[in-house]
């Protein structure tokens, strides 16, 4: 069962410790950072776009619809905590 597996402790190549574990429904503004932080050439590849604002618009409802509707049992999507 994926809870009990995670979080997990790594160290990375460069030495750094970060902690691994699946992403949850309180990650949404962290997430919303990420896409904000992609280049905008790398965004373009996106069907919506994420970054906008306005809580309201197409791009904001698809990122929070995804960020709730977490199927582990389909794909799993992982936050790294302590990297920077």
């Amino acid at each position: 069962m994926l809870g009990e597996q995670y979080p997990k402790a790594a160290t990375l190549k460069d030495g750094r410790n970060v902690v691994i574990r699946p992403l949850t429904r309180n990650d949404f503004d962290q997430l919303y950072s990420f896409f904000q932080a992609l280049p905008e050439e790398d965004r373009l590849f996106l069907r919506h776009d994420v970054t906008d604002p306005e809580p309201h618009t197409r791009g904001r409802i698809a990122l929070r619809t995804w960020n709730t509707s977490l199927a582990y049992d389909t794909f799993r999507v992982w936050k790294v905590l302590g990297a920077k």
